[in-house]
């Protein structure tokens, strides 16, 4: 039973999802950036249980995409989350990786302060995207990174998405003040491509039917701006303005992903009993902060001296607080201690009375994926020359620009943050050859200036003597 389902009791069989159809090249179409939610649904509307949503088909002007309707062919049916046979090898990854980004990206000498937040669930499934259109150890670096073969994490997250379908709202209808009662999750992501660029099929249908991912085609640079940009806005309920994209480096096809939480807390803090308290920060400086303070039984953790709480929100869902152990660092707590922490059955935890001092936090924080992933393997895909041959036909293409923008708000309300990845393809260099050889000119030789364009030879010399002659001119 799948932790959803211990919350909220029982849940509806999990419908198909629905297929995004590619939207026109002309202004009004490409600047709309409809959405889908978590399991993949369009907005216009759910079939019943059991049947395939139809999604539309469309063509695009400029790039001439389509995305029929129903189910590829090749495509398995959408299974439950507690059928969904690589589960627990990507959830496990999912929680792993953003373990080892966040203390990468803490840890490079020109971060700025120890502050990073990171959507683990956003990355992974940008990362899907760009495994379903690689090959050769591009495909093979990206899946040891996200926890098994594209497939099966397709799978496990088109399941994870459709478990909290419930959770999901039209993008245009989000809400955040109030923050949502009953619990938000909108997950959604598209691929943004440049005027003519026509990506194979079988990956825009795979990402399609899986994740929901529509195709939109652009006509210029500005315009592709816009619809990066206003995408971005609307999927993160405006809590990120604005893509961290910059469409005037001409890019082939951008790949983005949002994740939106928004859920007040099932017991809330007393705004009256929030105080400005002492907060001593990493390089010994204190300040005062905004301190929420609430004294109630709830779930109590405690690893390898590592002491936090488990806050119960709206929709199933939880915000876990810990405070490192005396000497060590948010950053000093490990993956295998995270695992621990999180496991409902650990023996970790246990119900207790808390009186709990929480501040206030509202960060945002941005990071580049190359340096990020580095220790996690992921290297070809940001190298010179990727594997991309299952998105686009032929070579020479090269990501040039990878990034996650998120924010972080926790109030006396609840807890708001949204994410967005966002992966750019363009056009690489002319990169030289990868054999290496060694040529030191230190005996006669010879040369030839000639005419590239005709190969005429207009200079032809043979040097037994570099050096001038010695009654020679300089």
């Amino acid at each position: 039973m799948t932790r959803r389902a211990r919350t909220t009791a029982a849940l509806a069989a999990l419908p198909l999802l629905a297929l995004a159809a590619c939207t026109s090249g002309g202004e009004d179409d490409a600047t709309d950036p409809t959405s889908q939610g978590p399991g993949g649904e369009t907005p216009s509307g759910e079939a019943p249980s059991g049947e395939t949503p139809s999604g539309g088909s469309g063509s695009s002007a400029a790039g001439g995409v389509l995305t029929p309707d129903g189910q590829p062919d090749g495509q398995p049916q959408p299974v439950a989350v507690e059928d969904a046979g690589g589960l627990d090898a990507y959830l496990a990854a999912n929680s792993d990786l953003a373990v080892e980004v966040a203390s990468s990206v803490v840890g490079d000498p020109e971060a700025d302060g120890g502050t990073i937040v990171v959507s683990p669930a956003s990355l992974t499934t940008a990362l899907a995207i760009m495994a379903a259109g690689s090959g050769g150890t591009t495909l093979s670096e990206i899946e040891d990174a996200i926890g098994g073969e594209t497939d099966s994490v397709l799978e496990a997250i088109q399941a994870l998405r459709a478990d909290l379908e419930d959770l999901d709202v039209d993008p245009e209808d989000i809400v955040l003040d109030p923050i949502p009662e009953t619990g938000l999750v909108h997950m959604a992501n598209q691929v943004v491509l440049a005027d003519g660029v026509q990506p194979e099929q079988e990956w825009l249908d795979t990402i399609a039917y899986r994740l929901g991912a529509q195709a939109v085609s652009t006509g210029s640079v500005e315009e592709m701006q816009d619809v990066l940009d206003s995408w971005v806005d609307l999927n993160t309920g405006g809590l990120i303005p604005e893509s961290g994209i910059d469409a005037s480096t001409d890019p082939v096809l951008v790949v983005q992903d949002a994740v939106l939480v928004a859920s007040a807390w099932l017991s809330s803090f007393a705004e009256d009993a929030t105080t400005d308290d002492d907060f001593h920060l990493a390089d010994g400086e204190t300040v005062q902060v905004p301190t929420m303070h609430d004294e109630s039984p709830m779930t109590y953790i405690e690893v390898d001296g590592h002491r936090g709480v488990e806050l119960d929100l709206a929709g199933g869902l939880a915000l876990q607080v810990v405070l490192p152990a005396e000497g060590s660092a948010p950053v000093d707590i490990t993956a295998e201690q995270w695992a621990e922490i999180g496991a409902q059955d650990s023996d970790a935890r246990e119900a207790a009375t808390v009186d709990l001092a929480l501040p206030r936090v509202d960060v945002e924080t941005e990071f580049g994926l190359a340096g990020a992933l580095e220790s996690s393997g992921v290297v070809d895909l940001f190298g010179p020359a990727p594997d991309l041959s299952g998105m686009l036909a032929g070579s020479g293409y090269a990501v040039d620009q990878a990034l996650q923008q998120a924010r972080l708000q926790i109030s006396e309300e609840g807890v708001v943050a949204a994410a967005v990845t966002e992966i750019a393809v363009t056009e690489s260099a002319v990169q030289p050859p990868e054999r290496v050889e060694e040529l030191t000119v230190d005996r006669p030789f010879a040369v030839r200036i000639v005419d590239t364009g005709t190969d005429w030879v207009l200079f032809h010399g043979l040097i037994d003597d570099p050096r001038p002659d010695e009654d020679g001119a300089e």
